[in-house]
């Protein structure tokens, strides 16, 4: 079952490495500028895009699947979540 959260709390962005998210991005440091979703299959987190809405147009900072997730549209699926 597939759910889609905006996560507010810094602690569910704590040791992505481990749950398979390898390019090092600073979630965390997002947080405070931006907003961030997730999306989650079965409970466990699969991906995260980072973005704001500004007048008009909506600015989308960072994107990332995990690794054994990607390919498999969970990128578009955020994407188009947000848009």
């Amino acid at each position: 079952m597939k759910e889609y959260k905006l996560i507010r709390d810094s602690k569910r962005l704590g040791n992505l490495n481990g749950i398979g998210f390898e390019s090092g991005f600073d979630w965390k440091f997002k947080l405070k500028s931006h907003q961030v979703m997730g999306i989650y299959v079965d409970k466990q987190l699969v991906g995260l895009i980072s973005f704001s809405h500004l007048q008009g147009f909506t600015k989308v900072s960072l994107i990332e699947v995990a690794k054994l997730y990607r390919r498999q549209r969970y990128g578009a699926i955020l994407l188009a979540l947000v848009m």
